[in-house]
């Protein structure tokens, strides 16, 4: 019965039917949809090229039989109406900006590739979550791919702190160009085995008005990536392909040319600009470089340049995913870690979508890439890992461990793409235990005759110094012979050029013979006396090929890298060890190196090899001169007694320099225990071309100390523990010039223990962690120029019955960490006994609770910047603008107090 008032509205009775009705008729609807959409393709489209390229367009990459379409077009209505949700980005373009992307984008559709220039970048702003944050935008990607249709692909440099999802530097680019989730799936891989991978995520974009749907925003390479990644800054390399899209003697621009290969090709860095206002920075991309040089030219086997680990890892998950675009030497690119010395690799950019054995031909025509990967896998160390790798891959597939992580990942995002892309499909993830098989090897195929003049550069040239002094390095990058006609220094202007001088009279034309394809270059070294005067100059090569009259002009680089034939990171041998220090000794069991009881001067440096543990027992006291120091690959087991406690300290000299470079831990594999060691006077570790901060250092190596002190560290930190477990037990940090303990990426406790005068050279902190979660119980801080607690990077440390007097800041929590301190005193700081703010503005805000806390002095109790939070008895300190750029000009700037 129809009940209705004199309004009109239905009455309650009359809404309950409706609401029992309305779910069968969007059932009826769909269904009817379906039948309807099936029909009109299938018949339509079938039997023309038109379907795949419909189908395709839509989602359905990867045809296997009509059916499988029949049966993605039935499931479409269903997720088109799908309620999935993705962030949005809104980017604002001005019109003139606009048409220049414009005009960019024709040039390389015309191309047929897109060749980046420095002047590129446009500014626009993006809008999202309620924030406009201006930017810096390009278009990117090699091939027009990336430019088809509204989906064009961005190249995005996020100006200022701002940031975006974490991050600074990203891509927005159409989900197909990467495979939809099947990029996501191949990262989340790479995480699960600790190896470096982007974040990569989708989100609706609008460009100017116009809705462009879903896009796929990747990660650039950069210090939020490392970050993420737990990996400490550093620099990030790659092989320069620049030659490769300006050549013109490949099948494709200079594709299967001349510098289609890692062995000819220069090496370069990301964030240019950071590296060289770093000296820091600038010594590891030296580093960087020179590792990967002496790997290309032979010097280095690629265990000493490379984690052997982390790249076992790689190759084996990218082989599983028969992701052989990964493998590519131009889309290699190697994080340099500072501590281990080695070579990391970052994975991207798998075009799962074109997924393959690694025997398949790629679009080029050429063979798959595998030149650099044979050279890797033929290391045995490499080779040991990747093929262990296999196994335990195969083995997580099989037991759903991976197979369950990947499904979930799936899940997450494919709702949301299959609502744009409605013909996609789930990534069959039983297809994967079939990957985990051994490598085939790939040749080179014969390729074409290459045009003289296709060429951009015919040398590389570049100004390098040895023990002998500074030379000319000369490399024929081409197969054909090339005469090097003239050098001369040229001088801003050209009013003060002058002529290049060689140490050797050389006679000119300089003949170079040529490189085949694909082989390692000969190179030239030309050992020249530097020329006159302070102004600056470049060195100028004109070249040309043998009979041809072209001439080619070079501008030789001055801030390359010399090969390296050794890695920086000291190593030895028992027998080295033993020869040059008397007082060692081995175990009756082989399993120790020891150190025999008494007083002893060391020569030089002390360095354990792996496998075996390093013994000091009680009475024992080692005199380091100013650069020694102790380098362990395994696991150290000092043990003195209250009575007769370890002492390693440096040897007073003539001219009254009594530090020495410290001790570090690297990679052992048993856990190292120290008790009533004393140390004095470190410095921090100084190699030849490899330091660290800390005197003391244990890195991817768990440690117990107990009954310890470190006194007068004189370098940038007593005590350094980067990615491993810990416990600090009544230890003393005395007298320091800046931070007593550093904790990077580590999980602890602090019990106990005195931490005083910290920091007399301005800026030290007491505790200071990033990436971690510790402890810090009954530990008392007295005179720390800083920080006596500082939680930074996404930590959390738990705190309690901790005394400070005498502090900068009583305890800061920062840059999305979280601060718990209870039954705690703090007297006596100079600018807040409590602190939470952001510094980082990809990590966000940070939190305290503190609890039965006594505040003693004039110093305000607690200060929360704007997005931060501070509660003191569940009381929240009322936020405020905190200018923490000013606060680090001043107040906690190094050296200020």
């Amino acid at each position: 019965m129809k009940v209705t008032t004199e309004t009109g509205r239905t009455e309650p009775a009359e809404k309950s039917r409706w609401a029992g009705i309305l779910p069968i008729a969007k059932v009826l609807l769909i269904v009817a949809l379906s039948v309807v959409m099936t029909y009109v393709v299938t018949t339509k489209y079938l039997a023309s090229d038109k379907l795949s390229k419909w189908a395709k367009q839509h989602g359905h990459s990867v045809l296997q039989d009509n059916g499988q379409l029949r049966s993605a077009l039935l499931k479409v209505p269903a997720r088109i109406v799908s309620d999935a949700k993705l962030p949005e980005l809104v980017v604002d373009v001005k019109f003139k900006d606009m048409q220049k992307l414009q005009k960019k984008r024709l040039a390389a559709l015309k191309r047929g590739f897109l060749i980046q220039t420095g002047d590129d970048l446009v500014p626009a702003k993006i809008r999202f979550g309620g924030q406009t944050i201006k930017v810096k935008a390009r278009l990117k990607g090699d091939l027009v791919d990336h430019l088809q249709g509204d989906k064009w692909s961005f190249r995005i440099h996020v100006k200022g702190k701002n940031h975006l999802f974490g991050m600074r530097r990203f891509s927005i680019q159409h989900p197909a160009v990467r495979g939809y989730q099947g990029e996501l799936l191949f990262l989340e891989t790479l995480r699960h085995l600790g190896v470096l991978a982007p974040r990569y995520l989708f989100a609706n974009v609008v460009v100017n008005g116009r809705d462009i749907g879903v896009m796929a925003i990747e990660e650039h390479f950069s210090k939020e990536l490392l970050e993420k990644n737990g990996r400490k800054e550093s620099v990030i390399i790659r092989f320069d392909e620049s030659f490769v899209w300006e050549a013109k003697d490949g099948n494709r621009a200079g594709l299967a040319g001349a510098f289609d290969s890692y062995l000819n090709t220069p090496i370069d860095a990301f964030r240019s600009s950071q590296i060289k206002a770093s000296p820091t920075l600038t010594r590891d991309y030296a580093i960087a470089g020179g590792l990967l040089r002496g790997f290309v030219n032979g010097l280095l086997p690629p265990s000493e340049v490379f984690d052997a680990e982390l790249m076992g890892h790689f190759l084996a998950a990218t082989e599983l995913w028969g992701s052989w675009h990964s493998l590519s030497w131009r889309n290699m690119r190697f994080y340099y870690n500072p501590i281990s010395a080695r070579l990391e690799p970052i994975g991207f950019d798998s075009n799962i979508e074109h997924r393959s054995g690694i025997n398949r031909r790629n679009d080029f025509g050429e063979p798959i890439v595998a030149v650099m990967r044979d050279a890797l896998l033929n290391d045995a160390a490499i080779y040991a890992v990747y093929r262990a790798t296999l196994g335990v891959l195969a083995k997580e597939l099989d037991s759903g461990v991976l197979t369950n992580l990947l499904a979930e990942k799936q899940k997450e995002v494919l709702p949301a793409l299959q609502k744009e892309f409605f013909l996609l499909q789930p990534f069959k993830l039983d297809e994967l235990i079939q990957r985990a098989k051994l490598l085939s090897q790939a040749s080179d195929d014969s390729l074409r005759a290459q045009a003289f003049n296709a060429y951009p550069t015919l040398l590389q040239a570049y100004l390098l110094k040895d023990e002998k002094g500074p030379y000319l390095e000369l490399i024929n990058a081409v197969p054909q012979r090339v005469a090097v006609q003239s050098l001369q220094w040229l001088a801003k202007g050209g009013a003060h050029n002058a002529a290049f001088e060689a140490v050797e009279p050389q006679q000119f034309p300089l003949l170079l013979a040529g490189t085949p394809l694909r082989t390692l270059p000969h190179s030239t070294r030309i050992y020249y006396k530097a020329p006159r005067g302070d102004e600056p100059v470049t060195l100028q090569v004109v070249s040309n090929i043998v009979g041809e009259a072209r001439r080619y002009t070079t501008q030789a680089r001055a801030d390359y890298f010399v090969p390296l034939d050794k890695n920086p990171q000291p190593n030895s041998t028992l027998e080295a060890q033993l020869a040059l220090h008397p007082f060692l000794k081995v175990s009756a069991d082989n399993r120790r190196i020891e150190v025999s009881a008494g007083e002893w001067v060391v020569e030089g440096s002390i360095v354990i090899p792996k496998g075996y543990r390093f013994f000091i027992g009680e009475g024992t006291t080692l005199r380091f001169a100013p650069r020694g120091s102790i380098v362990s690959h395994s696991a150290v087991e000092f043990h003195g007694s209250a009575a007769a406690p370890i002492v390693l300290e440096g040897l007073p000299t003539e001219t009254g320099d009594d530090g020495w470079s410290g001790l570090v831990v690297l990679s052992a594999e048993d856990d190292s225990s120290w008790q009533h060691v004393i140390v004095r006077r470190t410095t921090g570790m100084s190699w030849p071309n490899w330091s660290l901060t800390g005197g003391v250092t244990f890195y991817r190596s768990d440690i117990t100390i107990k009954n310890s002190r470190f006194e007068d560290s004189r370098g940038e930190d007593a005590l350094n523990i980067v990615h491993a477990k810990f416990e600090l037990k009544d230890i003393e940090i005395i007298d320091t010039a800046s931070d007593a303990f550093d904790g990077d990426f580590v999980n602890g406790r602090v019990i106990g223990g005195l931490f005083q005068g910290i920091g007399h050279a301005g800026g030290g902190d007491g505790v200071d962690i990033s990436g971690s979660d510790i402890e810090v119980i009954g530990t008392r801080f007295i005179d720390v120029n800083d920080k006596s607690l500082s939680v930074g990077e996404g930590s959390s440390m738990v705190a309690s019955s901790v005394t400070i007097s005498q502090t900068g800041t009583g305890a800061a929590s920062k840059d999305g960490s979280k601060l718990e301190i209870k039954d705690s005193t703090i007297e006596g700081a100079q600018v807040a006994n409590l602190m939470a703010y952001m510094k980082k503005p990809e990590y966000g805000g940070a939190t305290i609770d503190a609890e039965n806390m006594q505040f003693v002095g004039d110093v305000v109790a607690a200060r929360a910047q704007l997005g931060s939070r501070i509660t003191i008895d569940g009381n929240a300190v009322e936020s405020e603008d905190v200018d923490v750029k000013n606060l680090y000009k001043t107040v906690m700037k190094k050296g200020a107090r």
